[in-house]
């Protein structure tokens, strides 16, 4: 903390400090203390004591993202959005989860919406976790400021679980052609959507397939070099399978 100065403007007929003390006629008198410290300064022949300055908040002592958090399971993944009430100085988001609570990884990142890092209006904020874990998952924001100082959302638990059938997706990582094989106990229809790390759908196929082991192949030379994930929906079983895939 550092040395404040205060300058008394007006006579005070008196100021009762915590320890009891009294000075009268202080008009003009210079004060400095150290805020939250007791401080004796002399007035003229009058000793003067100061004590229990409460330090008024300071703009740079709120978190520089001030946000909510909230996590709800969908049929393939999870949904992750936090909304922030104001941001100061504000950098990056990152995204974290957790199989215990305890030990968190970072899954993703997200660069502020506010304009050089302030905002006073709420903005808010999603993602699409497209590989939760069978089970809880734990879900917290670590956020960055532009100074480099990182403060911590809540922690948020969402129980997914989702069924699965034999699915085999190679070869990954896929330079171009990716092959699909599954089984299917009946006729039906499968959706092949690849998504790219910001969860935007970057690719789609729309299939009808007969009953048995069936094969099917996605030509990946469109998609430039990177992380994806690829989700097949078959419509018919209700059944949903997320696979992570390398592009070289």
């Amino acid at each position: 903390m550092g040395i404040c100065r205060l300058t008394i403007a007006q006579d005070i007929q008196q100021v009762i400090a915590g320890s009891g003390g009294q000075s009268n006629a202080m008009g003009g008198y210079v004060i400095d203390f150290t805020v939250g410290e007791a401080v004796i300064q002399t007035a003229g022949n009058q000793p003067i004591y100061t004590q229990g300055f409460l330090q008024p908040p300071l703009a740079n002592d709120f978190l520089p993202a001030a946000l909510v958090l909230t996590a709800y399971a969908r049929d393939t993944y999870v949904q992750v959005n936090w909304t922030t009430s104001a941001e100061v100085e504000n950098n990056m988001f990152y995204i974290e989860r957790s199989t215990d609570g305890f030990s968190f990884i970072t899954i993703d990142s997200a660069h502020t919406q506010a304009p050089g890092g302030n905002s006073t209006a709420p903005l808010q904020y999603q993602y699409a976790d497209l590989q939760p874990i069978d089970g809880n998952n734990y879900y917290r924001i670590r956020q960055v400021d532009l100074n480099g100082n990182i403060s911590y959302s809540g922690i948020v638990q969402v129980l997914f679980t989702q069924g699965k059938w034999n699915v085999r997706v190679f070869p990954n990582p896929v330079h171009n052609m990716l092959k699909i094989k599954f089984f299917s106990e009946s006729n039906t229809s499968c959706t092949f959507q690849v998504f790219n790390l910001q969860g935007q759908v970057v690719m789609q196929r729309h299939t009808s397939f007969p009953k048995g082991y069936n094969n099917y192949t996605i030509n990946m030379d469109m998609l430039e070099a990177g992380v994806y994930f690829l989700k097949i929906t078959d419509h018919f079983h209700g059944q949903v399978q997320a696979v992570k895939l390398v592009k070289n």
